[in-house]
């Protein structure tokens, strides 16, 4: 009997690109898939859109949810999925038509639990591949490992197929950006075995203008970006203490220039993940990751009870400085 693959999607202000995607996924060579649209509470027509695919696909099932972010959409997917296997398709990217087979092939033949491939990132100037397959492809299950906790390899949740066990106690963190990044390490270090496979079946789109790496500075963004990241620093730490000693100072640089800067947008943040940054900011002082985050960082470390005003104006100078830059003047 054929395996069962749930793919997911999370959906949210996307009309103009999730036919394209769902049409992806749809047309797969593979056809015993179980397709999940989450709408999560979208308000242009992209609900009505998704209902269309049900009526249309047996194999399509919708969740209308009020707004609650991607993390709890992908949540509710997994909590209506019933296949062997995962994956994850955001809903303004789309798929190569052999990804499902492709993927599920892999990972029948090598008895993997996650199966990883390349991927193309796409923007108006056209396709550029990211191989992974070239680098990993023979890694031992440690290495795979490593390579994902110091984020050698993006913890994207997309690109890989998953078995459905590895989710039973692991959930995405709801309201957190970047949630891929402080999930990826738990499931890497759950999965028995890991498969690096060639072939980019994947076209990440990043022609998003609503996105965070491509809007103008948006401080509440950058501030729920750096705590994010602050987050699954953080959580990378702790397993690295265990795992990967030797890395852990690595890891506590990370977290610490990452607390700093969601503190430096701090207005943004809740009460509580200002205290959760305080608080790793207090117990990282005076150790050796404190001496290398490097001059710039200390002194805004300093600032942030000498002189408040330099952390409140530093963040808008700082992306102004970026978007210049990236704009070319």
């Amino acid at each position: 009997m054929q395996k069962l693959i749930s793919v997911i999607i999370p959906v949210y202000k996307v009309q103009q690109y999730i036919k394209r995607c769902v049409d992806s996924v749809i047309r797969q060579s593979y056809k015993n898939l179980e397709i999940i649209l989450v709408d999560d509470g979208s308000p242009d027509a992209c609900g009505r859109i998704c209902d269309e695919y049900a009526r249309n696909d047996r194999r399509v099932k919708v969740i209308h949810q009020k707004n609650q972010g991607l993390s709890a959409a992908r949540n509710a997917g997994l909590g209506t999925a019933s296949g062997d296997y995962v994956a994850f398709v955001d809903s303004d990217d789309h798929v190569a038509a052999d990804m499902c087979r492709d993927m599920l092939a892999a990972a029948e033949k090598e008895g993997a639990d996650i199966v990883v491939s390349d991927f193309y990132k796409e923007d108006e100037r056209g396709l550029e591949k990211y191989e992974f397959s070239s680098l990993y492809g023979r890694a031992r299950l440690a290495e795979a490992r490593r390579a994902v906790l110091l984020d050698k390899k993006p913890s994207y949740v997309w690109n890989k197929i998953y078995k459905a066990s590895l989710f039973k106690d692991i959930k995405f963190a709801p309201g957190l950006y970047f949630e891929d990044m402080a999930i990826m390490p738990d499931l890497f270090f759950r999965a028995g075995k890991i498969v690096f496979v060639a072939g980019a079946y994947y076209y990440y789109n990043c022609q998003k203008r609503d996105s965070i790496t491509f809007s103008s500075p948006d401080l509440a963004k950058i501030g729920k970006a750096k705590y994010g990241f602050f987050f699954a620093w953080r959580r990378r730490e702790e397993l690295a203490k265990s795992k990967f000693p030797n890395d852990c100072l690595y890891i506590e640089i990370k977290a610490i220039r990452f607390a700093l800067g969601a503190l430096m947008v701090k207005e943004q943040l809740s009460p509580g993940q200002k205290a959760e940054c305080l608080a790793y900011l207090s117990q990282k002082a005076g150790t050796p990751a404190c001496a290398g985050i490097g001059a710039k960082s200390r002194f805004l470390w300093w600032c942030l009870d000498k002189f408040p005003a330099v952390c409140r104006v530093y963040p808008k100078f700082s992306q102004l400085a970026r978007l210049y830059k990236r704009l070319g003047r």
